[in-house]
C-alpha cells in the first residue's frame, strides 16, 4: 500500500528542506537560515508523470552540535547529535531511492566524501544533486570533477529557491522509480491525527511506540521536535496520518525565531487534523496551557482523546485510578466528553488502545442521524427535563454535516424574538444527545435558528 520512498540527504544547510518544499509545492519542512533546523524525518506524497512517491526530508549531516545554537549542556548534545545520526541512518536504510544534496557554492569537503562512501554502501540508487545553483556561473559548476570523483554518477545543477533543474531532476526521479502498491489501490481519505501537547511529555514516544520504530527523535531535551511530522500507517486497512507537533508552550518562554515558528506550526496542524491526541504527563498538574489548548481544539471542531502518560513512574496507579479520572475531568470539563486513556511510552501499556479509541472517534465523528429519530429525541428530552414552555412542542430538530456532527435547532419566531432558548436549556440537549448515541470523543455543534 505504500509509495517508493525517495529520501533526501545532506549536509546542514544545503538545502534539503527548501527542496522538500518546492517539490511538494506547499511550505511544510522549517526552513530557516540556521543549520541542523531539521532534526527529524519530515514526509509527503508527491507525484510526477503519473508516479507517485513518498518524499522524505531527513536531518542534516554534522560533526557536531552547536552548543551555543541550541544552549545544551556537552552530554546532551552529544545525545541529541546520536539520535539525529540514528535518525538519517534509518532514512537511507527505508529509501528506494535517494537525493544527495551538495551546496554548490560551498563545494565538496571530507565529510561530503564520507556520506558519498556510506551512501554507495548501501547500494541503493542515487541521484547526486548540486543546489543552490542560482545562477548560471553556479551551473557551469557543476562539471567539476570533485563531484565526479565522489562516484554517484552525474551532478545535475538545480535551484530550490528559483526552481531551476527541478523539472529534469523530477523526470530523473520518475525513471528510477518503480510504481509502488499504493499507485494501483484508490485509497480512502486518511485520518489526521495530531500527537500534541507541552513539551517533553512524551509525544514523539508515542508515535514511536504506536509505530514500532524510531521515527521521530526522542531525547530528554525538551523542544526536541521544532516542526510538525507527518507518518502514514495503517489500522485495520485504514489510512491513519500521524501528526508529532512541537511542544506548545507559552509565548514568554518562547525566545528563538525557530522554536516560535515551530509552535505556529503545530496550531496549524492541529486545526488542520480530525483528531488531536493530547498528551499529558500524569505526574504534572494541569496548566493554564493545557486548559487554553482543549479549548482551541474544542473551538475548532476537532476530535479529542486525552492520554496521561507515564504511569510506570506512579506508585499504587491501581489505587488511584478512579481518582486521576476525576481530577483530569474537573479540572478539564471543555473536555468532559473526551475519552481518557492512561498509558506507558516506556512499557508501551495501552499504547495500541489508543488506535481503537482513534478509529472510534472518527466513526463518531462521521455518525448520521435521521430526521425522524432527531425529532423523536427532541419531543422525548422535552417532557423528561420538563421544559414548560408550550412553544417546545412545534421545535423541529435536524443534522445539517458530520465530521463533527453539526445540528440545527429551528424554534418558533416569538421564542427567538424574546430570546426564550437558554445556553442552559442548549447544555441539556447536547448532554441527552450524547448519552442517546454514541458521540464520544468529537466534538458536537448546536446551531439555532427561526421557524
Amino acid at each position: 500500500m505504500a509509495y517508493p520512498k525517495v529520501v533526501l540527504v545532506g549536509q546542514i544547510n544545503a538545502g534539503k528542506s527548501s527542496l522538500f518544499n518546492r517539490i511538494i509545492s506547499r511550505q511544510k519542512a522549517l526552513v530557516s537560515k540556521t543549520p541542523g533546523t531539521t532534526r527529524d524525518r519530515n514526509y509527503a506524497e508527491s507525484e510526477w508523470q503519473g508516479k507517485k512517491f513518498t518524499l522524505v526530508d531527513s536531518a542534516g549531516f554534522e560533526k557536531r552540535i552547536s552548543l551555543a545554537q541550541d544552549s545544551l549542556s556537552a552530554e546532551y548534545s552529544s545525545i541529541l547529535q546520536q539520535a539525529i545520526k540514528k535518525q538519517i541512518e534509518l532514512a537511507i536504510a527505508e529509501a528506494d531511492l535517494i537525493l544527495f544534496l551538495i551546496d554548490i557554492q560551498q563545494g565538496t569537503n571530507q565529510l561530503d566524501i564520507e556520506m558519498a562512501k556510506m551512501i554507495k554502501k548501501n547500494k541503493k540508487p542515487v541521484i547526486l544533486v548540486l543546489n543552490k545553483a542560482d545562477s548560471s556561473k553556479w551551473v557551469n559548476e557543476a562539471n567539476d570533477s570533485a563531484y565526479w570523483n565522489l562516484g554517484l554518477g552525474e551532478p545535475r545543477a538545480v535551484s530550490a529557491v528559483t526552481g531551476l533543474g527541478i523539472g529534469d531532476l523530477l523526470d530523473e526521479v520518475a525513471k528510477k522509480i518503480k510504481r509502488g502498491a499504493g499507485d494501483k489501490k484508490n485509497t480512502m481519505p486518511a485520518i489526521r491525527v495530531a500527537i500534541a501537547g507541552r513539551p517533553n511529555v512524551g509525544k514523539s514516544s508515542l508515535i514511536n511506540a504506536i509505530l514500532g520504530e524510531e521515527r521521530v527523535i526522542v531525547s530528554p531535551v525538551a523542544h526536541t521536535t521544532r516542526e510538525p511530522q507527518d507518518t502514514l500507517f495503517y489500522f485495520n486497512d485504514k489510512p491513519i496520518v500521524f501528526i508529532d507537533t512541537a511542544g506548545i508552550r507559552k509565548k514568554s518562554k518562547v525566545k528563538p525565531d525557530i522554536e516560535k515558528t515551530g509552535v505556529l506550526m503545530s496550531l496549524k496542524a492541529i486545526r488542520k487534523a480530525d483528531i488531536i491526541v493530547l498528551v499529558l504527563d500524569i505526574s504534572e498538574k494541569i496548566s493554564h496551557q493545557d486548559k487554553a489548548l482543549v479549548d482551541l481544539i474544542v473551538e475548532a471542531g476537532r476530535g479529542l482523546i486525552l492520554a496521561i502518560n507515564k504511569i510506570d513512574l506512579e506508585n499504587n496507579f491501581n489505587n488511584k485510578f478512579e481518582k486521576f479520572i476525576e481530577y483530569y475531568q474537573w479540572n478539564l470539563p471543555g473536555a468532559s466528553w473526551a475519552p481518557i486513556i492512561f498509558i506507558s511510552t516506556k512499557t508501551k501499556q495501552n499504547v495500541n488502545e489508543i488506535l481503537n479509541l482513534i478509529e472510534c472517534v472518527e466513526t463518531n465523528r462521521q455518525r448520521k442521524i435521521s430526521e425522524k429519530d432527531l425529532t423523536d429525541f427532541i419531543k422525548q428530552v422535552v417532557l423528561t427535563k420538563k421544559f414548560r414552555d408550550k412553544w417546545w412542542a412545534q421545535v423541529k430538530f435536524t443534522q445539517i454535516d458530520i465530521n463533527p456532527p453539526q445540528f440545527l435547532l429551528l424554534i418558533p419566531p416569538l421564542a427567538a424574538k424574546r430570546k426564550l432558548l437558554s445556553p442552559a436549556q442548549l447544555a441539556i440537549i447536547e448532554k441527552s444527545l450524547r448519552q442517546k448515541w454514541s458521540l464520544e470523543g468529537t466534538s458536537i455543534k448546536i446551531s439555532t435558528g427561526v421557524l
